[in-house]
């Protein structure tokens, strides 16, 4: 009864389980061994010894550890571990690429009792794991923008290289002890220390601009985002933060540039006309509202040849692409908004800004 009880388990187990006596015979195996090892299974009968059975293995090319050793070392080592088995489990690859796990135990009559697992599937896990894991590295490693990982108290987990070049650090810099207002300045350590509490908080913080000090001594502003995030129990800090120091300090001279040249539109005496190529106002100084006494409002959009008359015969392209566009000086008539004529000087300039092009004119007005 004991025995069929036992055959019947052996038969629903899924792992592969072979039993030999003191002498190495095989006593016993069940279905999922045999199934595991298909190109033995007809051997695996009864009597046969370990040994055979090992050396059947190899002959047939199902031993995948046995290639680049002397055979019959290779086969004295394994019945050395066969004969004295690690308790720890260990792994092996079979010739049609599968894996299996491996776990000899001695028994108290002197037998031993293997136990053979597949773990083919969890193999190709790790490996997509593996290769997921190395994409990420990957990718860590090629961004421009510096990625960080901070603790809940601020301290620095993790730092790509292209954050390590960002903040003036070595590639192999240790980063043991260094915490985010390390790197504060007395400006933005209030800044920083309110998004340590956000994120902590488990807020998301989105293009937040903090100045902060490099290893050397510079200045720099980054533009950082933080997002909160959890591994093994703990929560971490992710930050994403790239320098954007040129492009602020570039984009202040534009406003300077901007500002100084709308302080000279709208202090100048005489009428500064943009417009398109197809003849029609983008923009004019309060000057030229002024002398033509037209609003803004009324003269964006209008054509300029309600503005200005062109000598007589000329169309607007033709005459800008010669003599009206060569930034000679014209006497032209000039258009008031109630149809007053009076004569100025005019000179136009091409301006090679966007797509089609653009003038702009520059007209004074002639005193009678």
């Amino acid at each position: 009864m004991a025995a069929t009880t036992l055959s019947a388990v052996l038969d629903l187990m899924p792992d592969g389980v072979a039993i030999y006596d003191a002498q190495e015979r095989l006593v016993l195996t069940n279905p999922a061994l045999r199934a595991m090892f298909p190109i033995l299974a007809n051997l695996m009968e009864p009597g046969i010894s370990f040994e055979v059975l090992l050396r059947a293995s190899i002959e047939v090319g199902d031993n995948h550890h046995a290639l680049g050793h002397d055979r019959e070392e290779y086969i004295a080592q394994r019945l050395r571990e066969f004969r004295d088995p690690d308790p720890a489990p260990q792994e092996i690859l079979l010739a049609d690429g599968r894996w299996v796990r491996v776990q000899d135990q001695r028994l108290p009559d002197g037998g031993t009792l293997c136990l053979r697992t597949d773990i083919s599937e969890n193999k190709r896990q790790e490996l997509r794991l593996q290769e997921s894991e190395q994409r990420y590295r990957q990718l860590v490693d090629l961004t421009p923008d510096g990625i960080l990982v901070h603790d809940s108290q601020g301290l620095f987990r993790f730092l790509n290289k292209a954050g390590r070049a960002i903040m003036g650090m070595s590639p192999d810099e240790s980063l043991d002890g260094l915490h985010v207002l390390d790197h504060a300045t007395e400006e933005s350590r209030p800044l920083t220390e309110l998004m340590l509490r956000r994120v902590n908080g488990g807020e998301v913080v989105r293009q937040v601009r903090q100045p902060v000090q490099r290893r050397d001594g510079a200045l720099l502003l980054l533009e950082a985002s933080a997002v909160p995030f959890d591994s093994a129990g703990e929560r971490l800090v992710l930050c994403l933060f790239r320098d954007i120091t040129a492009e602020a300090a570039a984009s202040l001279r534009l406003r300077e540039s901007e500002a100084r040249a709308r302080s000279i539109l709208e202090t100048a005496l005489d009428a500064i006309i943009t417009f398109n190529d197809a003849g029609l106002v983008m923009e004019l100084n309060p000057a030229a509202e002024r002398i033509f006494q037209r609003s803004r409002g009324a003269a964006l959009g209008a054509s300029l040849a309600d503005m200005i008359r062109l000598p007589e015969g000329s169309e607007l392209p033709e005459w800008l692409e010669g003599v009206g566009g060569a930034g000679q000086r014209l006497v032209v008539q000039g258009v008031r908004a109630d149809g007053q004529t009076f004569p100025a000087e005019l000179a136009v300039t091409a301006v090679p800004l966007g797509p089609g092009r653009r003038y702009t004119a520059y007209l004074r007005e002639i005193a009678d």
